[in-house]
């Protein structure tokens, strides 16, 4: 889709997107993207669970206000 374009913006993280020529080769020599190196972000895999978990609790927090029991009624 944007075969043209060689760096594009995330635009919720502030990261830049990462052109890759060739991918099928690209995959097969990071065995299947398990060896690829992070570039262009500062987030680790600690940092991405990190928040990942904020996120879930938050998710649940407002799922449950949302889903109440009421006098015996469950709300939805």
């Amino acid at each position: 889709m944007f075969h043209h374009v060689k760096e594009l913006q995330f635009p919720i993280m502030g990261e830049e997107w990462q052109y890759i020529d060739n991918p099928l080769e690209h995959v097969q020599q990071t065995n299947g993207l398990l060896n690829e190196q992070a570039k262009g972000t500062n987030l680790t895999e600690k940092s991405v669970q990190e928040d990942n978990k904020a996120l879930s609790a938050a998710r649940k927090a407002k799922v449950d206000k949302a889903t109440l029991i009421d006098n015996d009624i469950l709300n939805w």
